[in-house]
């Protein structure tokens, strides 16, 4: 399933380096308020589920613009992170 990320210099250098066939998207570095350096990007990925974890292994590095169930399953489960970790733990 392919998704549209906004990536840094820094994610775009792991997707360059990693197993993923990446495609740069015209547009404007920094374009939308990002930082320049920024790109828009096209990668593949499985499932909605295995999307979700391999763009919150990028941390504040990507942003998913689409699809949009794609964006709100990461935004659950970095909520959902955040949650487990605000604490002290235990």
């Amino acid at each position: 399933m392919p998704v549209q990320l906004w990536v840094s210099p820094r994610a775009w250098g792991w997707l360059l380096n990693g197993r993923h066939e990446v495609v740069e998207l015209p547009g404007e570095e920094g374009a939308a308020g990002r930082p320049a350096g920024w790109r828009a990007v096209r990668v593949a990925v499985e499932s909605l589920e295995q999307g979700a974890r391999q763009v919150l292994g990028y941390g504040d590095e990507a942003e998913v613009v689409a699809p949009a169930a794609l964006r709100r399953q990461v935004a659950e489960l970095a909520q959902r992170l955040h949650q487990r970790h605000a604490g002290e733990g235990g």
